[in-house]
């Protein structure tokens, strides 16, 4: 059985494509704690604790524009299952969130203080944010091992998100060396025969790489649906409607390392959109995972 802790910080300021953003999902962190148990088909299991914020494109605008995001922030707890059929490779990921949004996530308060600490504008319509409201989503994801070659993955991925805030299917490949982050994949050792993160004792890094194309396909996302989207054409559909339910284009790549019990993840989002009506988005986020106890 061992134990671990991950902290995860995730912002549009990081970003290598380019002059840091600060829009539409602009930032997010999370604390992660969970167990593995290599001995059994419910591999891991864990909880985490996460906080999300959301902002037009121009932070000084008190009123968004027609079709932009609003100020919005969420705030939820997680609990998280791996479950893993050893003999064909494939895993199965499960996730429960229970949350609210508004004023109650605290996240006017927090990017205020992180703006005025960095030197960065102080957004102006946070006095205008989303409705507080309660949430519960549901997270299957399926991961289905298509090519093994040494420390080379390829994988195939299919992500569903329900519940009362957003509906959401992902589809698309993974390719990684060495070893996914931690929090992400809840899985540190995936044979005897690999060295990954976690398993190298000595100081030396052990790197590994990750490259991933999916689509998605947003079905809902009620934090558009409270804000300029709203309106409604003629005939009395939403308009938020006439841009959701598309196939957009999703990458992401990442660089990792490990030495002895902690290992080091960095993610960037290049192409992130869950509309056609706005422009792509980048974020980068950082991911530190601390092995805390080992038994056999």
């Amino acid at each position: 059985m061992n134990t671990f802790l991950s902290v995860d910080v995730e912002n549009d300021f990081i970003n290598v494509r380019g002059k840091g953003t600060d829009w539409y999902y602009t930032g997010g962190h999370r604390l992660v704690f969970w167990k593995e148990n290599s001995k059994k088909k419910f591999r891991s299991f864990g909880m985490s604790i996460t906080q999300q914020a959301y902002t037009p494109s121009d932070l000084q605008e008190v009123n968004p524009a027609l079709l932009d995001y609003p100020y919005a922030g969420l705030l939820f707890c997680s609990l998280h299952m791996l479950v893993l059929a050893p003999e064909k490779g494939v895993r199965v990921y499960n996730k429960i969130s229970i949350g609210t949004s508004g004023p109650r996530s605290g996240v006017a308060n927090w990017q205020r203080t992180i703006h005025r600490m960095i030197g960065d504008e102080i957004p102006q319509g946070w006095f205008l944010q989303n409705s507080t409201s309660d949430f519960i989503q549901f997270e299957t994801q399926l991961v289905y091992p298509l090519i093994n070659i040494n420390k080379w993955q390829l994988e195939l991925l299919h992500n569903w998100e329900g519940g009362n805030y957003f509906n959401r299917f992902q589809s698309g490949f993974r390719i990684y060396y060495g070893e996914l982050p931690p929090s992400v994949s809840l899985l540190s050792q995936k044979s005897s025969s690999r060295v990954g993160l976690f398993r190298n004792k000595s100081n030396c890094l052990s790197p590994s790489f990750l490259f991933a194309v999916q689509y998605s396909r947003v079905l809902r996302n009620r934090l558009l649906e409270e804000s300029s989207f709203r309106e409604t054409f003629p005939n009395g559909l939403p308009l938020y409607n006439h841009f959701l339910n598309h196939s957009l284009l999703q990458l992401t790549g990442g660089i990792g390392f490990s030495a002895g019990k902690t290992a080091f993840y960095f993610m960037q989002q290049w192409i992130s959109r869950e509309t056609i009506q706005l422009d792509p988005h980048s974020f980068g986020s950082v991911h530190v995972s601390f092995q805390l106890s080992s038994t056999n």
